[in-house]
């Protein structure tokens, strides 16, 4: 094993030796074919170079070229955009002008129309003075005529309506017949009528004539003809002369109730009811009251001198409510002052009824009245409303009966309504003043006969007291 070692070491070694000998051999070789490639790296070197001198030369130019035509280009764009502006400018320039142009058109239209609307308004309304206006078509010199035309006979009217014109004319009198004689307009709102005999103010009775007023104005007509000042002027002012102005008549309750229909009939017989009602109880309450104050005295007098049969005797014979309360406050003296109290409250409790009668009725009637009215009211507008959707609003005298029903129900029931809630206070506060002085004189009675607490006789089946409670009072008082 150790030669074979040593063998293999032997050629390891012989190998290596032969390897250097061979590498000895051909280095001169070697360094020569470097030499060979240096060369030929220079020389490719030196192409490129030139290659890339030109290249970059090439380059240069080509960059020039494009900088002189991206400047061009730029300058161009410039001036594009410049003119786009200018454009843009002349547009909104030319938009704006012919928005103008189409307000100056629009406002040509409107004032034509409006020129056309005038003439047409001032047709209407100088037509009623007899003054006629040409119609003026679509011709502009037409139109400017008429227009012209209108503004002339409109100032003149003015003129005339500052004036105090005389004019020979008729008009119609008192009785209906026409007269001839001389007008005098005092502007355009008052005329006077002068004949030989008859004068006056004058009045519009339609369709541009005139009638002679009922009231007395002769001296002011005569006055105003012969251009003197009168001293008193009685002048009748008007709109317009088209339609009839009639005296002003008054009207009396009962066509006043006839205009407000059923509904009026029935607040007007409320009312005539509560009147009768609250005469009956103001009598009733002042025949109550009467002489309360001197009986109540007596009795209190009487009781305390021990005269309770007298007492009794005087309250009977008063009558009335007082008196009657009295008498069974007497009558019960024996009794304890409990009992007593409770029967003079029960006395007071049985004369209340009479004493209310009719209250609470008048003030039914006095709440009962304004819806009556209102309901008068309701009625009269449904048939307003219906007048007005078979007939519309054209003539305002059809509207007149429904309105008179709506408002004269309202009237009628305040009238009924407020003197009843009035009186029917006023009467509920007397009897509640009586009732107060039934109690108080019935007290006054129990405090001056001196009462004792202890139980007393037993009251007789007729309600009367015992006959020796009076003399034990007597004692007592002694």
């Amino acid at each position: 094993m150790a030669d074979q070692k040593m063998f293999r070491l032997a050629g390891q070694t012989g190998l290596i030796l032969m390897i250097l000998a061979l590498m000895t051999l051909f280095a001169p070789t070697a360094h020569a074919q470097d030499a060979g490639l240096d060369r030929a790296y220079k020389k490719e070197f030196a192409y490129l170079k030139a290659q890339k001198e030109a290249l970059q030369k090439r380059l240069d130019a080509i960059n020039g070229q494009t900088r002189t035509k991206t400047n061009k280009a730029k300058a161009e764009v410039d001036r594009l955009q410049g003119r786009l502006v200018s454009l843009s400018l002349q547009s909104e320039e030319l938009e704006e002008a012919l928005l103008e142009a189409q307000r100056s058109t629009t406002t040509l239209e409107d004032r034509s129309d409006t020129v056309v609307g005038i003439i047409e308004q001032s047709k209407a309304s100088l037509g009623k003075y007899d003054v006629e206006i040409a119609d003026p078509g679509t011709d502009p010199a037409k139109t400017a005529a008429a227009l012209d035309n209108v503004f002339s006979e409109a100032a003149r009217l003015i003129e005339e309506g500052g004036q105090v014109r005389k004019v020979k004319g008729g008009f119609f009198d008192k009785d209906g017949s026409k007269v001839e004689g001389e007008l005098i307009h005092v502007g355009r709102v008052a005329s006077y009528g002068v004949a030989s005999n008859t004068s006056g103010v004058l009045a519009p009775a339609g369709e541009g004539r005139l009638k002679l007023w009922p009231e007395e104005a002769a001296a002011s007509a005569k006055a105003i003809a012969t251009g003197s000042a009168p001293s008193t002027l009685s002048i009748f002012l008007y709109e317009n002369l088209d339609k009839p102005i009639d005296e002003k008549k008054g009207k009396t309750w009962l066509e006043i109730v006839e205009a407000g229909g059923v509904i009026a009939w029935v607040i007007v017989f409320i009312g005539l009811l509560a009147f009768v009602l609250i005469i009956l109880r103001a009598g009733f309450l002042m025949w109550v009251g009467r002489g309360r104050k001197s009986l109540s005295d007596t009795v209190v007098a009487r009781v305390q001198a021990g005269h309770v049969d007298d007492a009794i005797r005087t309250a009977t014979a008063a009558g009335g409510p007082l008196g009657r309360v009295l008498a069974d406050t007497l009558k019960h003296l024996g009794r304890t002052r409990e009992v007593v109290e409770d029967i003079a409250s029960e006395a007071v409790l049985r004369e209340t009824p009479a004493l209310e009668r009719f209250g609470n009725v008048l003030m039914v009637f006095a709440a009962v009245s304004p819806l009556l009215g209102l309901l008068g009211t309701v009625t009269g507008m449904i048939s307003t409303f219906d007048i007005i959707t078979e007939y519309g609003t054209g003539d305002p005298k059809m509207l007149s009966g429904g309105i008179s029903e709506a408002l004269i129900t309202t009237q009628l029931g305040l009238i009924v309504a407020i003197p009843a809630l009035l009186f029917g206070n006023l009467l509920n506060s007397r009897a509640n003043s009586i009732m107060d002085d039934l109690e108080h004189s019935a007290l006054r009675v129990v405090n001056a006969s001196n009462m004792p607490k202890e139980e007393g006789p037993t009251p007789q089946t007729d309600g009367t007291a015992e006959a020796p409670a009076a003399p034990r009072l007597a004692e007592s008082a002694a």
